[in-house]
């Protein structure tokens, strides 16, 4: 059976604490290659190491680091080695490593990668965010333009079309439009199946075609802007997604060079933190995921640090909108008061986004407004700023019935 989205979280989590621990250890940095040396067995003196085991290095056999251990320790710290690093760890000879490419990927008995606890969460959410976009937009279409389509999956085949010609650049499935709606079609599939691991509703079909139908009589512009609302979500979780599993793959790549004595290349280690020109990805672009899918992009794209708590706004924002439970602490109020200002532009005049930053705000001002409107969240930061300022964090939760 597949574990929920709550539980590969919850995997994730653990495994972040278990390797922040780790690194804070008298462990090297993730940047400093060392020698992991076996105590159970005599230590070779500087002049016996194993030959070639530096190269590529720029270290010498005096100032290498050395980390002494055992194989029950290497178990108790879930230090998890390749194969044919383990196997010479256990006949007594060093083996040089990073920290970062310990216990990152788990290796199926057939030899594949196995998907990462954070991989296999981001594809729940995206799976629950395919069903609701494609029933949202289902019925905004209807409205938009009354079109004559005899059956339900029609439609639906219809509005699949329109998501899968957003698709990624950067995903492999781009060039292939028979891939592209084979993953499309299994990730709805999942998600109607799914969608109570996000939804506190009763049945999500009928809360979405009332929310979609509150749009009749509106403006065709608002119903674009609507459509774009749910389809960015997809889009961006499709980044997160092709992102995260070409991370895994590089990481694979590159413990497999060092356990070869090699460091990793430029190019590797680019591809790795995201900064290539085929994955790098602005805060424009993967913002709507943490809100569709409560997750944090900035732990897949490393450039986006600096968003880390605009991240996390937005997905207690998109818990509130799924009518689950959110917990906002003082920093979260802050934030969301810098926002009352472009939501209060919004209900004045609403906006394409043509540029990042108006995308962004688009975006900020539709995710709120789909929780409450303008006076409300006044309301709600007002008592926030006050609530949260001793450090209690103020709980409240949405109902979407």
């Amino acid at each position: 059976m597949k574990k929920t989205f709550q539980e590969y979280m919850n995997e994730y989590e653990s495994e972040r604490r278990r390797l922040e621990e780790y690194l804070a250890t008298d462990f090297p940095d993730a940047t400093v290659p060392y020698l992991l040396m076996n105590k159970d067995y005599p230590q070779p003196s500087n002049d016996h190491l194993p030959e070639g085991i530096l190269n590529g290095t720029n270290e010498t056999a005096e100032s290498i680091r050395r980390v002494l251990t055992n194989s029950k320790e290497i178990e108790d710290l879930e230090i998890e080695l390749w194969p044919e690093q383990l196997a010479s760890f256990d006949a007594g000879l060093p083996v040089l490593l990073r920290p970062n490419t310990f216990n990152l990927i788990n290796q199926l008995d057939s030899g594949g990668q196995m998907k990462s606890a954070f991989e296999n969460a981001i594809g729940v959410a995206l799976s629950i965010t395919v069903y609701r976009a494609v029933e949202a937009v289902m019925h905004l279409l209807d409205i938009r333009d009354a079109p004559d389509y005899p059956t339900l999956t029609e439609k639906r085949t219809m509005v699949a079309q329109t998501l899968s010609d957003q698709w990624p650049k950067d995903d492999f499935r781009d060039g292939y439009i028979d891939k592209r709606a084979a993953h499309l079609d299994s990730r709805w599939e999942y998600g109607r199946k799914a969608w109570k691991q996000f939804y506190a509703v009763k049945d999500l079909a009928t809360t979405t075609k009332a929310k979609a139908y509150a749009l009749k009589g509106a403006d065709k512009a608002s119903i674009v802007r609507e459509i774009e609302f749910y389809n960015s979500q997809v889009l961006a979780l499709l980044h997160c997604a092709s992102s995260s599993k070409a991370s895994r793959q590089k990481i694979g790549e590159i413990g497999k060079r060092v356990s070869s004595g090699r460091v990793e290349t430029a190019s590797q280690r680019a591809n790795l933190v995201g900064t290539t020109a085929r994955r790098a990805r602005n805060y424009a672009d993967v913002l709507q995921a943490a809100f569709a899918g409560d997750l944090n992009p900035a732990h897949i794209f490393c450039n986006l640090g600096a968003y880390d708590e605009y991240f996390d706004t937005l997905r207690l924002i998109g818990r509130l909108h799924r009518g689950q439970l959110a917990s906002f602490e003082s920093n979260h109020v802050l934030i969301l008061a810098k926002r009352i200002e472009t939501l209060k532009r919004w209900d004045d005049k609403p906006w394409d986004g043509e540029t990042p930053q108006e995308k962004v705000d688009a975006f900020w001002a539709q995710a709120m407004k789909s929780v409450m409107p303008h006076d409300d969240w006044v309301m709600f930061v007002k008592n926030g700023l006050i609530e949260t300022k001793d450090g209690t964090n103020l709980e409240i939760e949405n109902s979407l019935e």
